[in-house]
């Protein structure tokens, strides 16, 4: 019988819908990082979890660059009853040197036998990790380089982290910090502490600088950072902050005759959270209708929208003037422009104009539901008329 696209296609369907709950494993070393320790035997165990769905069969192995390494005390564990557990176990005898400096991995892995003897099935498998890291000769620093936030006239802390993988200690991590404004000129610098760091370990240097007399805005850090005959170059970004709340927007047009909501967007130009609330009055020569919003927190730079709800009975429809004021920090912000009263909109407008809307989404959630069960039909009658017409041809002959 000549197989078809349809018919692997059916296949694969069906062995997704196996590997959903396949075999799992777990222990506390799951994932474990290590240093290479030359000539180390070095023990593990985990727990292989059985598929929850029938009873199977499984092989454990090891793969990666240090598999060749491991012996397993046990490679197969037949006859698992679902959901049963088993332990996998055995050890890593090391050599004396690894065939490269840096990270080498290894994968003790359990994969599933196909249910029912078949060759052909999703079969499920798991893997626990355990990467060992052999150092390199001499120093080799891995650095990081970061910046922070700041408020005006405070100080910020530039900090290097940096890791020594190399065999010998470096005996002086320092540097310096040139900090430019947006124009690109050089507004002050900072120097960071000295510190040792030892081989296989990390420590964090930091330089301080002072910003007294700088603009609020937006500034950049070129960082030297040197460890012994070794010096790096990085780059990186902060803000001064200054105490203050930008209103981007807000609500332009209000139906009248009942309560509504006006919302009314914020940004925080302020590296601290700020506590803020908001007053809306609208108003012309002979009406004045004012409310409050809630008061909430307003996070470090960022945009947010604050909720007020106003009666809008008293308002007949036509264009008033409105004046937002948000409060923060014993300071204000504020805005003031117009906002268009208008006729409330009938529910039965509503409903015709959402309609067809809902009816094409309603539409288009069915047809992925549809194909999805139109697909599967015609994988199964096309797979049953292609062995069909094989049985009819052979039979013929």
């Amino acid at each position: 019988m000549k197989s078809t696209p349809y018919f692997f296609l059916m296949i694969m369907l069906l062995a997704m819908s196996h590997v959903v709950s396949a075999v799992g494993i777990s222990g506390s070393n799951l994932n474990k990082h290590d240093m290479f320790i030359p000539n180390q035997k070095y023990l593990f165990s985990y727990t292989g979890i059985g598929h929850r769905s029938f009873d199977n069969s499984y092989s454990v192995f090891a793969k990666d660059e240090l598999a060749k390494y491991v012996t397993l005390d046990q490679v197969r564990f037949e006859d698992i009853p679902k959901g049963g557990k088993f332990t996998v176990s055995g050890y890593i005898d090391l050599p004396e040197k690894l065939e490269h400096p840096g990270k080498s991995f290894l994968r003790i892995c359990i994969l599933e036998d196909c249910p029912g003897g078949g060759l052909i099935c999703g079969r499920g498998s798991a893997c626990a990790g355990i990467d060992l890291m052999m150092l390199y000769p001499g120093i080799l620093p891995r650095i990081s380089f970061h910046t922070s936030d700041t408020n005006q006239d405070e100080p910020v802390d530039f900090t290097a982290n940096i890791e020594n993988v190399g065999e010998d200690d470096i005996r002086q991590a320092s540097g310096t910090v040139e900090v430019y404004n947006i124009e690109k000129s050089l507004v002050g610098t900072a120097t960071f502490e000295t510190k040792s760091i030892a081989s296989n370990s990390k420590e964090t240097i930091i330089a301080r600088f002072d910003t007294y007399g700088l603009l609020p805005g937006n500034y950049s850090a070129e960082a030297k950072i040197d460890t012994d005959e070794l010096t790096e170059d990085f780059n990186g970004t902060f803000r001064i902050g200054t105490l203050n709340i930008k209103i981007l927007s807000y609500t332009r047009e209000l139906e009248s005759g009942s309560i509504k909501l006006f919302e009314t967007t914020i940004k925080s130009e302020w590296n601290d959270p700020l506590t803020i609330y908001a007053k809306l009055h609208i108003y012309d020569d002979n009406t004045s209708i004012k409310t409050k919003s809630v008061t909430e927190t307003l996070h470090p730079w960022k945009t947010q929208t604050v909720n007020s709800f106003i009666d809008t009975s008293g308002l007949t429809e036509k264009q008033y003037d409105v004046r937002i004021e948000v409060f923060y920090a014993e300071k204000r912000s504020f805005v003031e422009g117009k906002i268009d009263i208008i006729a409330p909109i009938e529910t039965s407008q509503v409903m015709a104009e959402k309609a067809p809307e809902e009816e094409i989404a309603s539409s288009q959630g069915l047809n992925a539901n549809t194909m999805t069960i139109l697909l599967i039909i015609v994988v199964l009658l096309l797979t049953a008329v292609n062995i069909f017409l094989a049985v009819y041809k052979k039979k013929k002959e």
